[in-house]
């Protein structure tokens, strides 16, 4: 995989937008969630908490959005779940921090950083999270969590601001090619108005206009998860 580095800017202009994916774009590309807690910790190190939150819960909501709270914890994501959750909480938003921290309980109390961990965890303890899902999904027809973290954005910008290099994917076409899965397999959850939205939003900020043209002619894919337990044999 071909690398550049690229200036990125997080100014006013772009706090005041409301864009939280244009907000955590250094964190983006800086920031390894598949790596294992030493090297997340590490690629934090440079960050504030205010980034670190937003960042954490831009993921929280997308994989829950896609696929529930089980591929949130199967997925490499799991390994945000306790910024997603002390975030919620320090942008006041109670009864989201009461939905992570009720699918925590569910992993025995504090789900493993890394992947494979997690995934001895859910195997062991089954953990259902239906109606935390729904709750989750209900939440957010009655509150836009989005708005909310867009304000806690404006109120903490002297925490958010980057003027600095970040190394980003030189050819983007083949990053969106590479991940491409037939949206059949999607079509339950890209049902969701809020994931058509958050996702768009994202490939938008991290790939650009190249993006709006690929997403409307519906070649782009996610890959969803099946429980550990169902995917062992």
């Amino acid at each position: 995989m071909e690398m550049a580095k690229q200036r990125v800017i997080v100014d006013d202009a772009v706090i005041e937008s409301g864009e939280i994916q244009e907000i955590i774009d250094p964190l983006w590309w800086s920031v390894s969630i598949y790596d294992g807690e030493e090297q997340y910790q590490r690629d934090l190190e440079g960050f504030t908490a205010p980034q670190r939150y937003l960042f954490a819960l831009q993921w929280y909501l997308a994989e829950v959005n896609n696929g529930g709270h089980d591929q949130f914890y199967s997925n490499s994501t799991g390994i945000v779940w306790e910024d997603a959750m002390n975030g919620a909480r320090e942008m006041g938003m109670e009864e989201l921090y009461g939905i992570i921290r009720e699918s925590a309980d569910r992993m025995g109390g504090k789900p493993a950083k890394e992947r494979e961990d997690r995934w001895d965890q859910m195997s062991d303890l089954e953990p259902e999270f239906g109606d935390l899902n729904k709750r989750l999904y209900a939440m957010e027809k009655a509150d836009d969590i989005e708005r909310r973290m867009a304000a806690y954005a404006l109120e903490n910008r002297q925490a958010l601001y980057f003027d600095g290099e970040v190394e980003k994917q030189k050819h983007s076409q083949k990053l969106l090619c590479d991940v491409c899965i037939k949206l059949t397999d999607l079509k339950l959850y890209f049902d969701r108005a809020v994931l058509k939205h958050t996702f768009y939003r994202i490939c938008k900020c991290s790939f650009g206009e190249l993006c709006c043209l690929w997403w409307k002619k519906k070649c782009v894919h996610i890959q969803t998860r099946k429980k550990p337990s169902q995917k062992l044999l």
